[in-house]
């Protein structure tokens, strides 16, 4: 698996969980941080129109809690 991607914009908000729990976790992954005059042109390319987006091997996907529970199952912190 390639590093995994996390795009949002470049602020606190719905964003910060995914965050928190990579860093929590000890996950490397990269980040982008999208300017919202950035936004329109980006909007289209992701799954629901919304932010955020992880991009893994090629894959786009969307939600910030499934994001979370990603990052949570990488890092062995997801107990189902």
């Amino acid at each position: 698996m390639s590093k995994p991607k996390y795009i949002y914009f470049h602020l606190r908000s719905r964003g910060e969980l995914p965050r928190l729990v990579a860093a929590v976790g000890g996950l490397e992954y990269e980040e982008e941080r999208v300017k919202f005059s950035e936004w329109p042109g980006l909007k289209s390319k992701t799954p629901y129109g919304q932010l955020p987006v992880l991009i893994v091997d090629g894959k786009w996907y969307a939600q910030k809690l499934a994001i979370s529970l990603f990052f949570a199952r990488q890092v062995g912190m997801y107990i189902c």
